[in-house]
């Protein structure tokens, strides 16, 4: 399956801040900050086709994403963009009825538990989107919508910071990091994600340290940023060997690329997560080794810091332009969900220095692959860092306050889906995944007065019709929906006798027995007729009794409803 890569073209121009005189013959030429995603044509799949691609909930479980807590209170997640916009209504900086929304609809998210997305200009810049202007508009799309799926809840607030394409860098992050009044209200972010970025080369030495410098006030204030390290493996598409940077600042969260194949949902046993070979990391040219690094080999900061799936070909699940399945992969995905990792937890404090304090058990070891010029091993290493995350494990170090929720993803629900009038019936509700903390949920009926449901999904039919019942979990939101028929009670018989019991025939002439019924509304008044004599006396299906010759007979009816039995006496006589 090709692959392509959508990054604007080389520009000659840029703002003096991203001017770069080469460091060597090999470096590239002043050009803008590259998006960093990858995507893929899409073809339906399930977990176990090729190429294989997930949900964002399914990433979310895997990888053990926590739940948000609905006591943190409000909670605001910046966006860095260079360019495009987010497909939907903007009214005063607020989006509603967008690709993000419906993305979050189609995982299950419910409109009360979704987060509020405001769009923020920097410098005058345009915020309309347009599916076709290289990938701004798609990169944002991905980067809100990835943030709200891992931290569905609705005292998030999302605000993509949009600056035009060859701004200034420090402009856009002193504006994500200060107070910013959207609608009247003013929202201050304590996470910022940025999936933008190019080689460390690009840069002048004035222009990377002026950025650096405000990376380094964000992480003073207790702002986590997450960045992806880029999509070119260790050389960041260059002749070099060479860090991506903002990812490559000692200040973010280098986030690097793997690929997966997870085939049960759950990471277990039949996971296997190897370096995607265009994940971005190495050694930085530009910043020493920090102190969290210290026992790492080299002198330079190494990057990246953690990694998720970021392989196209085992790729995520997106909907753009009003399309769902759009497949796409790059580091630009782990950026944001670390992002969300964060925003669950209600992270105030600069993450990347945590990391490096954890036990080995807080990641999955990516000891599989290469990404040019490194390899992975045992332990950190520059192709996916410390490793993908454990997330509930992550989740409790961070916290200290033991295991951290496994948040639900979904649920469905089995059980009988016709009842009879007055009769019980049983609901199942399962939550995925089974592991779930919060296993609550409540069942409601469309009709109480066909059918009613109990807490634990106890069906009682109350009169004929059709009702239908749903369930709904604590955690998420989440629902499944069942119709149930509701069917008037069978009537059965309790009662047979014949309307003859005995006579005599001559040959030659027949008769009708009728069968009597009671009760007279039992739903099924069939007979079966049997003779004792079928020479002389035969009997039909309906009851006629024919005289063929002399002779005696019993006839016998049987309901078939209970095999109640009555009996009858024919004498056959001569002419």
């Amino acid at each position: 399956m090709p692959i392509f890569r959508r990054v604007a073209p080389p520009v000659t121009t840029v703002a003096p801040e991203l001017t770069v005189a080469p460091k060597s013959p090999d470096a590239l030429p002043p050009r803008q900050l590259y998006h960093h995603y990858l995507v893929r044509p899409h073809t339906p799949t399930t977990l176990q086709l090729q190429p294989t691609s997930y949900t964002l909930s399914q990433i979310r479980t895997i990888y053990g994403f926590p739940s948000p807590s609905p006591s943190a209170g409000p909670l605001t997640v910046g966006v860095i963009s260079f360019g495009g916009g987010l497909i939907g209504t903007l009214t005063n900086g607020v989006l509603t009825n967008g690709d993000v929304q419906q993305q979050w609809a189609l995982l299950g998210i419910q409109p009360a538990n979704q987060p509020r997305v405001l769009v923020v200009p920097v410098n005058g810049a345009s915020t309309t989107a347009d599916p076709n202007d290289g990938g701004a508009t798609l990169e944002n799309t991905i980067d809100v919508a990835t943030i709200g799926a891992m931290c569905p809840i609705s005292t998030l607030t999302i605000i993509l910071y949009i600056a035009n394409p060859y701004d200034d860098f420090p402009v856009l992050l002193n504006a994500a990091m200060n107070p910013t009044t959207v609608a009247g209200h003013t929202y201050t972010p304590s996470i910022i994600s940025c999936s933008w970025g190019t080689p460390e080369t690009s840069y002048t030495v004035s222009a990377i340290s002026a950025i650096n410098a405000i990376l380094q006030i964000a992480a003073s204030r207790g702002i986590t940023v997450t960045a992806a390290s880029g999509d070119n493996g260790s050389s960041d598409g260059t002749h070099l060997t060479i860090t991506d940077f903002p990812s490559s600042s000692p200040y973010v969260v280098a986030c690097g690329g793997t690929t997966l194949r997870c085939p049960t949902g759950v990471y277990d046993g039949s996971t296997v997560e190897t370096t995607w070979s265009m994940g971005g990391g190495g050694f930085s040219s530009v910043f020493p080794k920090p102190a969290y690094q210290a026992a790492l080999s080299g002198t330079k900061r190494a990057t990246p810091d953690i990694a998720l799936v970021a392989d196209p070909n085992t790729g995520i699940q997106y909907t753009f332009n009003g399309s769902p399945g759009v497949v796409v992969g790059g580091t630009s995905i782990v950026s944001p969900a670390i992002a969300g990792f964060a925003a669950a937890l209600s992270l105030k404090q600069a993450l990347t220095p945590l990391l490096y304090t954890y036990p080995a058990s807080t990641f999955h070891d990516i000891m599989t692959g290469s990404n040019g010029a490194y390899s992975a091993k045992a332990g950190f290493d520059n192709c996916t860092g410390l490793g993908s995350i454990v997330g509930s494990v992550l989740a409790a170090n961070i916290t200290g306050g033991g295991p951290i929720p496994i948040p639900v993803t979904g649920v469905t629900m089995s059980g009988a889906t016709t009842v009879t009038v007055g009769q019980p019936a049983q609901l199942t509700a399962v939550i995925t995944p089974p592991t779930a903390t919060n296993q609550a949920i409540s069942f409601s009926t469309s009709n109480a007065g066909i059918a009613t449901v109990s807490s634990s999904g106890r069906v009682m039919g109350v009169a004929a019709g059709t009702a239908t019942i749903t369930a709904t979990t604590a955690d998420g939101g989440f629902t499944a929906r069942t119709t149930v028929t509701v069917t008037s009670p069978t009537v059965h018989v309790t009662g047979l006798r014949l309307s003859i019991a005995t006579t005599t025939l001559t040959v030659g002439n027949q008769i009708t027995i009728t069968p009597l019924i009671t009760p007279s509304t039992a739903n099924n008044k069939a007979v079966t007729w049997y003779s004792s004599n079928t020479t002389a006396v035969p009997v039909s299906s309906a009851g006629i009794v024919l005289a063929k010759a002399r002779g005696t007979a019993t006839i016998t009816a049987v309901s078939v409803d209970r095999s109640l039995r009555a009996t009858c006496i024919v004498h056959v006589t001569s002419r």
